[in-house]
């Protein structure tokens, strides 16, 4: 499904969370699979569907059932102050402990880092404090941790410094918040925001 239906799929259970409205201003999970390796000469080959069909593939597709697939992006987008950062919070509180999300049961749980980037750090860490427990397992970095302020995906000494924060979690999931203050693209071109799109997923990848 296109992260718009996704995002409008969301609102009819949790409107608060997911209301409509402007589209990129939103926080943004990407999760990255880490597939088997092949050889070179595996990668050019085409295969009869049966073949296909046979090559080995990984046990679990979903890792929130039916929201969100192994390898798969979310989007959560809606009006300024309709509560997207909690609704992102206790999705990656979910993941990180394998608990149901809006009544979506998690798959396959595993660590979660949750990047902020828009949020002064004193008020955020009061939004932590409210929620508690369930929060507090979670690893976070903002744009003073990253040593990059303003933090911009495309620039190479922050993929960079992104991509070597992220490598020793081997995260299930990493949550931009918001997307927005993650690049310096217009989001008005879609081929500015398929490179930006590009680089976040690089810089996680293979879920790292």
């Amino acid at each position: 499904q296109s992260t718009q239906t996704l995002g409008h799929r969301l609102c009819r259970f949790e409107q608060v969370y997911c209301s409509p409205g402007s589209f990129w201003h939103m926080p943004c999970i990407l999760l990255i699979y880490q597939p088997q390796m092949q050889t070179s000469d595996q990668l050019l080959h085409i295969l009869p569907g049966t073949d296909y069909l046979a090559l080995p593939r990984a046990p679990e597709t979903w890792l929130v059932k039916p929201l969100l697939p192994i390898g798969g992006l979310l989007s959560i987008y809606g009006d300024p102050k309709v509560g997207k950062s909690y609704a992102a919070l206790q999705l990656a509180g979910a993941i990180q402990h394998g608990t149901p999300w809006l009544g979506f049961p998690v798959m396959a749980p595993g660590p979660v880092v949750y990047i902020q980037l828009d949020t002064p750090r004193s008020l955020w860490l009061e939004r932590l404090d409210a929620l508690g427990p369930a929060v507090s397992a979670l690893h976070y970095a903002d744009r003073d941790t990253l040593n990059a302020w303003p933090f911009d995906i495309t620039r190479p000494e922050h993929f960079q410094r992104l991509q070597r924060a992220l490598t020793p979690f081997a995260p299930a999931a990493v949550v931009i918040d918001t997307l927005r203050e993650s690049h310096s693209k217009d989001e008005n071109l879609s081929d500015q925001m398929q490179v930006v799109f590009a680089l976040l997923q690089a810089a996680t990848y293979p879920a790292a």
